[in-house]
This record gives structure tokens, C-alpha cells and sequence, in this order.
């Protein structure tokens, strides 16, 4: 089995702390090669659910992602990723990059943040700049991804819980990715550090490119480089003591989550949700979401009429040994844990 490492730059794997070694079930349903999203497979995706799919050419893809220091120098150093590295000089070039990272044009950035996000998944002009537009379509700088990048799945299966879990660990490898690139940039030129800082605490501040960048203008992929050397050659213990206090609040959090994706314990009665929606894909099945609508189950017309017959009024083996009698639906315990962690069934 996988683990939560597994899931990252390899350059994350000797730092991470020991919860990101342990085994998780791998996330089968969110196939970048397979998009389970791409709107004309509607047997497989939400095309006929509210949310609707993705543009077969941009996928989730829309999203435009920033670039931290040190792992733009990995992109540029180790030469895993040619054509990625490619276009990242290019954005150096472009003056977009700074002592923490390089960003996304301000363009697509201001469009895919001013639009709704429904409307940004189908938007194929939005497309990443790194997306790779051949067979399935990739990811050019894959080994070198940000946290968002890394850790969005826009299914789960474990539902909410794995939602939950994954959108925890994005906010951690976010605020480590935060964390390093400030330290690699202190390491190097505790000046440029300052004047980074300065900049990042005021959006007003007055500052050019070359009094940005001081003595590196001309030379920022060298310093990406250096950011890369200086994170690389972190252990475990000095990586916990850069994240500080407030990582190791997000690392118990992060804890907690990842707790709930173990065995539930059953509950004395059970309860269609309030929260479902639901749309018939044929005659006989029909697609039911609870905690989201990216998220749903395929359910067969005796389940859901099975469901929708529960009442608090009897306990969960009686209604269950009703239901198997009256539906001819024996519901087995890990269907009924599935069924709650999707939100679908609410435990009393």
C-alpha cells in the first residue's frame, strides 16, 4: 500500500515527518491519465450532476499554480523535466519570478481567480501553462509540483473523511512550502530575505525588479539552484524546527484527520442525509452525492428506495434486516461505512 509521501516531490520524503511514511489507501478514483471528470463519459463522471465536468483539454488543469524557490531550482538542476524547464526560464525571463518563487502570469492568474470556479473547470483558455497537451495530457513539471498540485483529489475513497484528510495535508505542505522558501532565501542573502519580506507585508512598497533582486539580477536561476541545494540537504529534525509551533499544531491536526480514516464505530440507528442529491443515470442506477457533488456514489434503484425508507424510530439491525427483506438489498457493514463517510447515511 501506498503511503502519504508517495503522493510528493521526492525531495519531500526525507524530511516529512513519520505520519507522511504511513500506508493510505491511493486516491483510484482522481486518474489524471483517466479523468473521471471529462464531460462526455457521462456514465463515469458528473456530467448530469450539478457540478458538470471538465474540458477534456484542460481537465482540472485551469488551476495556475505558483512555483516555490527551491523547487524551481530542483526543476532547473536535476534536468528530470526538459521541457518544463524550459518554460520556467522562460517565465524567469519574463521577469516573474521573485526570492520566494515564480508566479503564474498576472493574466491568467487575475481570471482564474475572478471566476467562479464552475465556470473556470471548463474554461480550456485557462489551461496551465505547464499542462502537456498529448495523449491524456501531463503535467510538465510533475516531479516538481506545488502542494495544490499535489495533494487535489476530486474524488475520495474514504468521501469526506479523505477529503478532509487531503485538504489538511495541502495546508501543511502549503505552510512548509512557505516556511522553506523563506529559509532557503535567508540562508542565502539574509539582505534579499528582508527585502522579500518587506515586500510580501506591504503590496504598496515601491520596489523594482533589480532592487528586488539586489546582487542576483542576471542570476535568479543560479539562486533557485541554491534554494534547491539548501533544502535538499535538510534532515527531519531541522525541518520540524523550521516549521516551529504552528507546524507542529498543523501536524496534530493533520493527525486527527488521518485517525478518522481508520474503522468506524457503529451507530445505534442510521438516517438518510438531508445533504443528498441525486440524478438517475438510467433505469435502473442512480449517481447520489452528500459532502459534494464532485463526490458521489452509484447506488442501484432498490438501494436508494432502501435508503430512503430509514427512520431513527428503528435501530440499524432492525432496519437493515427489514430492508433485506422488504428491498431484497442486504447492505454489507463496509457498504454502510462507505455510505456514512460519503455523508449519504448519518449515523444517530
Amino acid at each position: 500500500m501506498p503511503n502519504i509521501a508517495d503522493s510528493l516531490p521526492a525531495l519531500y520524503r526525507s524530511l516529512l515527518p513519520e505520519l507522511f511514511a504511513r500506508p493510505i489507501h491511493q486516491e483510484t478514483k482522481s486518474d489524471c491519465d483517466n479523468c473521471p471528470m471529462i464531460s462526455q463519459d457521462c456514465s463515469r463522471s458528473l456530467a448530469k450532476l450539478p457540478l458538470g465536468g471538465y474540458h477534456a483539454n484542460t481537465k482540472c488543469c485551469s488551476y495556475q499554480p505558483g512555483h516555490v524557490n527551491y523547487l524551481v531550482g530542483g526543476l532547473l538542476a536535476e534536468g528530470k523535466m526538459p521541457e518544463g524547464a524550459a518554460r520556467m526560464r522562460e517565465r524567469i525571463k519574463r521577469k516573474l519570478g521573485e526570492p520566494y518563487g515564480v508566479s503564474s502570469p498576472p493574466d491568467l492568474r487575475a481570471k482564474y481567480e475572478s471566476m467562479e470556479s464552475g465556470n473556470i473547470k471548463v474554461n480550456e483558455h485557462l489551461r496551465c501553462e505547464f499542462y502537456n497537451n498529448s495523449g491524456a495530457g501531463s503535467c510538465g513539471i510533475w516531479f516538481y509540483r506545488d502542494a495544490v498540485c499535489s495533494m487535489f483529489f476530486c474524488k475520495h475513497e474514504h468521501g469526506a473523511d479523505g477529503k478532509d484528510f487531503w485538504a489538511k495535508a495541502k495546508e501543511y505542505l502549503e505552510f512548509a512550502e512557505d516556511q522553506l522558501s523563506r529559509y532557503a532565501a535567508y540562508r542565502i542573502d539574509p539582505d534579499l530575505y528582508y527585502r522579500a519580506e518587506a515586500r510580501l507585508q506591504d503590496e504598496e512598497l515601491e520596489q523594482t525588479y533589480e532592487e528586488m533582486w539586489g546582487d542576483f539580477v542576471g542570476d535568479e536561476e543560479n539562486f533557485y539552484r541554491k534554494c534547491f541545494e539548501i533544502v535538499s540537504a535538510l534532515n527531519v529534525n531541522e525541518f520540524q524546527r523550521i516549521m516551529g509551533l504552528e507546524g507542529m499544531i498543523l501536524l496534530d491536526e493533520l493527525e486527527q484527520c488521518f485517525r478518522k480514516l481508520g474503522p468506524m464505530q457503529k451507530s445505534h440507528a442510521l438516517i438518510l442525509s438531508k445533504q443528498t442529491h441525486t440524478m438517475e443515470l438510467d433505469a435502473s442506477t442512480v449517481a447520489v452525492s452528500g459532502h459534494s457533488n464532485a463526490d458521489y456514489l452509484t447506488l442501484s434503484r432498490r438501494e436508494w428506495d432502501a435508503l430512503k425508507s430509514l427512520s431513527l424510530k428503528e435501530s440499524r439491525k432492525a432496519a437493515l434486516a427489514r430492508i433485506k427483506s422488504q428491498f431484497s438489498v442486504d447492505f454489507s457493514a463496509e457498504r454502510i461505512e462507505q455510505l456514512q463517510r460519503f455523508r449519504i447515511l448519518i449515523g444517530h
